[in-house]
């Protein structure tokens, strides 16, 4: 007996880049359609276009008919088709049924899916981890004895054909990424100089959030480095890729995400050093431990290509000779491609104001986002510090995601922000950086001596601009034993409303008022684009040129105000629950028709512009216009 040798080799098909990824499922059309005698076979080769870590199964997709043959004894006897993957020294195979036998001289259809398997049963995928094989689709030879040929041959018709493989891809991904150190990136290869750093040890992936590691700021592992006795206080890894290469002429910025595990982790200088293009620096070297940092490395200036190595990420004037610094995530980007830090207080979402390396107003100082400058304490009280780390002061600002507008804005403080230094100003305000002309929609309330230490007001309201006759309103402020004091900003379109008092919101006791104003002149900017703000900040020194950075608390101490809460409510809210409804309703409908001196009158409830005095259809109609609005408190 011997297999029936009659292949037609067919058209040979390359299908480059023709498989379709969805997830980890790649489909490969196969064009290898149409009608087949016994035996008869078509080449295939494709290419996934990716490589692969790892091939879990594969499975030939095929629909079609065959008619049977007879046999020397003229009985029927069917075939089937078969798809072959080359796998050296053998094949991968996958069979269809038997079909033909019981309806001759008619053809049977079929259709369906087979699983591939290894020929001779020790071949394994390894050979499609590059993304690409050749091979063949056949119906199948028959068997038979040489004196007793058959009478007639099976033929066969192929419908449909397709390769359905389930495979981990080997990628690099978001596009630009060059390694964020998962354990599918095995072209990546780490590695330490023992002649240098002798101690240091480079370890990934490292499965970030736990173990006391940080999460990962990408997926879900890192490179994490340690040392011990590194007395020229310098380590530095080398990065190669086996396959891959990237290049720099195209590009302008590489950025990498570190943590410095402890403040004897934290270095003076940070660059990436290769024998192709040099040297380059670090833009800002962070100065905090136990939270994560973007670096910005600038390549705009490097017309280099095909690279697939940096010979050293370099850590150098380390505070100690013992220390851990993770990494994550070496990627192309851009500075904005970096999100700002968030956080979520009072139910509101605010970002906070990072700096960076340079300055920015108001007063010309560093803001940090980092969580030694802002955070949130156990009582999700809002902690704002100026702090001086590395002979820098670092201010504080967030800034709320919600452009609120008309309504009451108030907020709430804990502590003696009556006693700040004369240097010092907390601001509770609302900005908007896209209006220049309403003066950037900003409405202050603001805590400051102004560097005068005799100064006998410390607070002020403020309409921009400031230094326009009747725009601000300064008075004096004594917390004394109240350790709560809170701030309104009451913003409609034809007057603005301040008050601030003892005690929570709202003021139920008129004789907890500290102070209140209203302003009703030009300068009362229209709701837009503007967004709630706290910060702490320095003022330069008195008489000092336009620029001049912020001095330095005239103490010479850091300092740290609480904001207990943030509330914005509607107008109709009248009972202040965060929601305009049918309790407000009742609140209202108690003041209907009520002016000045009745018994029934309620200010809160004249939200209609202009004022008339009386609490009318006008006012209803503001109050209709929010109704059902409003957010938890």
């Amino acid at each position: 007996m011997f297999k029936l040798n009659c292949h037609i080799i067919g058209v040979l098909v390359l299908l480059l880049a023709a498989a379709i990824a969805s997830g980890d499922t790649f489909v490969v059309p196969l064009s290898v359609t149409g009608s087949y005698n016994c035996g008869q076979s078509r080449a295939i080769e494709f290419d996934l276009g990716v490589p692969l870590l790892h091939v879990n199964s594969a499975y030939f997709v095929c629909s079609g008919s065959v008619t049977a043959g007879l046999n020397y004894q003229y009985y029927p006897y069917g075939d089937k088709f078969a798809c072959f993957i080359n796998a050296e020294p053998h094949y991968m195979f996958a069979e269809g049924p038997v079909a033909g036998t019981f309806t001759w001289p008619s053809p049977q259809f079929f259709s369906g899916q087979y699983l591939f398997e290894p020929f001779f049963g020790s071949e394994t995928w390894n050979f499609l981890l590059d993304g690409h094989a050749t091979g063949w689709v056949e119906l199948e030879g028959i068997a038979y004895l040489p004196e007793f040929p058959p009478y007639s041959y099976p033929t066969g018709y192929l419908s449909s054909a397709s390769i359905i493989i389930d495979a981990t891809p080997l990628t690099f991904t978001p596009p630009g990424m060059l390694t964020s150190y998962e354990p599918t990136e095995v072209l990546l290869s780490v590695t330490t100089d023992p002649a240098k750093d002798p101690t240091l040890t480079a370890a990934w992936p490292v499965h970030g959030g736990v173990n006391d590691v940080p999460l990962a700021t990408d997926a879900n592992n890192v490179l994490k480095l340690c040392w011990t006795g590194e007395t020229d206080r310098k380590v530095e890894v080398k990065h190669s890729w086996t396959n891959f290469t990237f290049d720099l002429s195209d590009k302008e910025w590489l950025l990498a995400d570190v943590y410095f595990a402890n403040p004897s982790s934290i270095p003076t200088a940070i660059g990436l050093w290769d024998d192709v293009f040099g040297w380059v620096s670090a833009l800002c070297v962070p100065d905090t431990s136990n939270e994560w940092h973007t670096l910005l490395f600038y390549v705009g200036n490097l017309d280099y290509n095909d690279i697939n190595h940096i010979d050293a990420f370099v850590f150098d004037g380390l505070a100690g000779d013992a220390g851990t610094i993770y990494i994550d995530n070496l990627r192309f980007g851009s500075p904005n491609d970096i999100p700002p830090e968030t956080i979520s207080f009072s139910n509101y979402g605010w970002w906070l104001k990072d700096t960076g390396c340079g300055m920015a107003g108001p007063g010309l100082n560093y803001f940090s986002d980092s969580n030694q400058n802002v955070w949130l304490d156990a009582n999700e009280q809002l902690h704002l510090k100026i702090a001086h780390r590395a002979d820098k002061w670092y201010c504080s600002e967030v800034v709320s995601n919600d452009s609120l507008g008309y309504g009451t804005h108030a907020f709430t403080t804990k502590g003696r922000i009556d006693l700040l230094d004369p240097n010092e100003v907390l601001g509770l305000f609302t900005w908007d950086t896209n209006a220049p002309q309403y003066h950037y929609r900003e409405i202050d309330i603001e805590f400051s001596r102004w560097l005068d230490v005799n100064e006998p007001n410390n607070a002020q309201y403020v309409i921009q601009p400031w230094d326009t006759n009747g725009n601000r309103h300064r008075f004096h402020i004594d917390c004394g034993p109240n350790d709560l004091t809170t701030h309104e900003i009451r913003w409609l379109p034809d007057r603005i409303c301040f008050k601030s008092y003892y005690g929570e919101y709202p003021l139920l006791d008129s004789n907890n008022l500290i102070e209140s104003w209203c302003y009703t002149g030009p300068d009362i900017p229209p709701a837009g684009g503007e967004n709630d703000r706290m910060n702490l900040w320095l003022l330069a020194p008195s008489g000092s040129p336009p620029d001049t950075p912020g001095g330095p608390p005239t103490d010479g101490n850091e300092v740290e105000v609480i904001i207990k809460s943030f509330k914005f409510l509607l107008f109709g809210d009248f009972n202040n629950d965060g929601y305009v409804n049918t309790i407000d309703l009742g609140i209202f409908m108690k003041a209907w028709l009520a002016s000045p001196g009745s018994p029934n009158w309620n200010p809160d409830c004249e939200v209609a512009v202009p004022q008339n005095n009386v609490i009318d259809f006008r006012d209803f109609a503001v109050f209709a216009g929010n109704w059902k609005k409003g957010k938890g408190l």
